[in-house]
């Protein structure tokens, strides 16, 4: 898990630098709030970050840390980067999981 959450930072910090640092211009995108996906019988959420701008969009799935925990098991934890990704051009989903008690 530490492997994936390390993954994601190195990801966020050098493949999508800031658009205030670098001149570059934001994507608009829209955010689709708690889609419903099923998993061993149970209703799971997502969110669907995705930009307006393009019709063919590479996707980015966010499985953030918490490791499987009901106290740091949801997928509010990660808004900001899903946010920041999606201002880059990409198609995110930020997603909740399975929890153990």
């Amino acid at each position: 898990m530490k492997i994936l959450l390390i993954s994601i930072f190195i990801f966020t910090l050098v493949f999508l630098p800031s658009s205030k640092l670098d001149g570059q211009e934001s994507h608009p995108f829209l955010v689709s709030k708690d889609l419903e996906y099923y998993a061993d019988g149970k209703t799971l959420l997502y969110d669907r970050y995705y930009d307006t701008s393009q019709v063919v969009q590479p996707l980015v799935v966010i499985l953030h840390g918490g490791a499987f925990q009901k106290v740091f098991g949801e997928k509010e934890y990660m808004q900001l980067i899903a946010t920041d990704i999606a201002e880059a051009g990409y198609q995110v989903f930020n997603i909740n999981y399975l929890q153990d008690d």
